[in-house]
């Protein structure tokens, strides 16, 4: 899928989905975007075969994916999402999609965090979303029209919150199948007991 329709699947239909589209190939052309180093490749998407033998393989700094970590926690993205990111809510949240299916490339990812999606529940964590320098799909506040902007988020992140929670999710979440394991349940909540009531 190109980087222009995954884009597509971000942001409702219509005229800011339009506005989106054209403001996304801008940057493209410009060379724009968020610099997450994290890796030389992205891992693959559902139904992509991932890199052959030699190719060069996706590696993550352990310190930011463990930063991600806590950004994810703290941020109460397991609400909606779930402990494991699978799309499992807890409570009366609404619910979240499966991050684990995600084929949002990490600027993607990042920007849907930053900004969550206008006239959805998903909300925003950027402290200047959709002020007035367009950093959110190119709309703010003033020019969002007949769609609502999304709630705040529970906290706002920082740029490299933002940027270590990106890291975290492409390390350890997507891409992998729906169903956490055990070990996965221990490298979120550090302890046991936990992962024996989840898995028992």
């Amino acid at each position: 899928m190109s980087l222009l329709a995954r884009w597509g699947a971000v942001i409702p239909a219509g005229g800011i989905r339009r506005t989106v589209l054209a403001v996304f190939a801008v940057a493209l052309i410009g060379g724009a975007g968020t610099a997450i180093a994290v890796a030389e490749d992205d891992p693959p998407a559902a139904g992509e075969e991932a890199p052959a033998d030699g190719d060069a393989a996706v590696t993550y700094d352990e310190a930011q994916v463990e930063a991600g970590l806590q950004v994810y926690k703290e941020g109460g993205c397991r609400a909606c999402h779930g402990w494991a990111a699978n799309g499992v809510r807890e409570g009366e949240n609404p619910q979240g999609p499966s991050l684990r299916a995600s084929l949002l490339t990490p600027e993607l990812l990042r920007l849907t965090i930053a900004c969550g999606r206008p006239g959805a529940i998903m909300p925003r964590y950027d402290q200047q979303a959709y002020n007035m320098d367009g950093r959110c799909y190119g709309i703010d506040r003033f020019n969002v029209g007949d769609m609502q902007l999304p709630p705040r988020g529970r906290t706002n992140f920082s740029q490299q919150q933002l940027d270590d929670i990106v890291v975290y999710l492409m390390a350890r979440v997507v891409g992998l199948p729906n169903q956490p394991t055990y070990d996965e349940c221990l490298l979120f909540f550090g302890d046991e007991a936990p992962c024996d009531a989840i898995f028992r």
